[in-house]
């Protein structure tokens, strides 16, 4: 089978086994490596979470918002 794509017929044919072959409504802990293997045979730089504040980096927010309106008061 001929494909448009400049990629190597048996990585087309491993990357479409891998799609078809697992259940996609996983949980995400499961599946990122998975989609980060595929994002790295096409070429493509996997996704990255972004960090969260933490509840303490919340919290701090918090106080320093607190203490802003204080001065502006």
């Amino acid at each position: 089978m001929a494909n448009d794509l400049s990629y190597p017929e048996e990585v087309l044919d491993e990357m479409l086994a891998v799609l078809s072959d697992n259940e996609w409504d996983e949980p995400v802990e499961k599946l990122r490596p998975i989609r980060n293997n595929l994002c790295t045979q096409l070429g493509i730089t996997p996704p990255v979470m972004k960090k969260s504040l933490t509840s303490a980096d919340n919290q701090n927010k918090l106080e320093l918002q607190s203490d802003a309106s204080l001065v502006d008061q």
